[in-house]
């Protein structure tokens, strides 16, 4: 085999190396950023039955707070889709909430890490994704906006 052949041999390993690595790194994109969101509280749960389109005036837009509590779930200056608490049937361990919090201005989006029943209600200990420990309060159906279900960037 001469140089040139070699040369060519080689290049071309590099080139399916290279797209390869390509094709692992959409691979990995697809499945950590874009895979959960259709696997968890989607918004394709609320499609109507024989239908592709969600009807939008069944949910509210939020602005949530600038903390990087909820990354990379919920990145920096993003709107959440939220589903009002009045049509919400449940809330589950592992479910993302908006809800005021004491002492802020805008809601706060956490997910539900445990459901606690306080006399007779359920309350809810939330925590941020980013964040080592859960919240200080526990939350009461009262405060709850509702559950999220999607997020705009």
């Amino acid at each position: 085999m001469s140089k040139k052949n070699n040369i060519g041999f080689i290049l071309g390993f590099i080139s399916i190396g290279i797209i390869l690595l390509i094709i692992g790194f959409f691979t990995a994109v697809l499945y950590y950023q874009i895979f959960p969101y259709y696997t968890e509280s989607s918004p394709t749960t609320y499609f109507p039955s024989g239908t592709n389109s969600i009807d939008l005036s069944r949910f509210q837009l939020f602005t949530m707070q600038q903390t990087p509590s909820m990354l990379p779930t919920i990145p920096y200056n993003s709107t959440v889709i939220v589903l009002p608490i009045s049509q919400v049937q449940n809330i589950s361990v592992r479910d993302i909430i908006a809800f005021y919090y004491p002492g802020r201005i805008l809601p706060v989006a956490h997910r539900v890490v445990e459901i606690r029943n306080v006399s007779g209600q359920e309350e809810y200990l939330t925590k941020g994704d980013n964040v080592k420990y859960s919240d200080q309060i526990l939350i009461n159906k009262t405060e709850i906006i509702g559950k999220v279900v999607g997020v705009l960037y």
